[in-house]
């Protein structure tokens, strides 16, 4: 994630393996504008719209055959975000080489979804203030209304 615009992510990928890397597979969540390798192809899914199970979708991006990423190349990959609704989380990446092995790659830093409270933490921080204010003018109104008048 670049930190001076949390809403782009990018991912370079270097192949230190004999085989080139043919596909390579990143969780997103609420991406919008996704950019490959060129020639590459892609293929995005989305999110299950109301689903509670799946919450991310992926971006699979293809080579050409014979213009896979070479040992000791390298490629960028990278995802722009809608405005709100991802913040930074960790998960696999899948890479798959030519000759048909595939590896998981643990850790890696993809835009998921927020959770709910995070999404929310200014609602409810200032619906909380305003319940401790509320209590407290209750409380000095309560023991004003108690005090006995002056003797006279």
């Amino acid at each position: 994630m670049d930190p001076a615009n949390r809403h782009f992510y990018s991912w370079t990928v270097t192949n230190d393996n004999v085989s080139p890397i043919i596909t390579v597979e990143i969780p997103h969540y609420r991406g919008l504008i996704f950019t490959v390798p060129s020639g590459w192809s892609k293929e995005v899914t989305e999110r299950a719209s109301g689903s509670t199970e799946v919450d991310v979708g992926r971006l699979l991006a293809t080579a050409p055959p014979d213009a896979g990423i070479r040992r000791g190349q390298s490629a960028i990959f990278s995802i722009q975000l809608h405005a709100r609704g991802a913040s930074a989380q960790r998960g696999d990446v899948i890479v798959e080489f030519s000759d048909g092995t595939r590896v998981t790659i643990a850790n890696v830093e993809y835009p998921g979804k927020e959770p709910w409270l995070t999404r929310y933490m200014t609602l409810v921080g200032m619906i909380g203030l305003a319940v401790v204010a509320v209590v407290i003018h209750l409380r000095r109104s309560g023991r004003a209304k108690r005090k006995p008048p002056p003797a006279t």
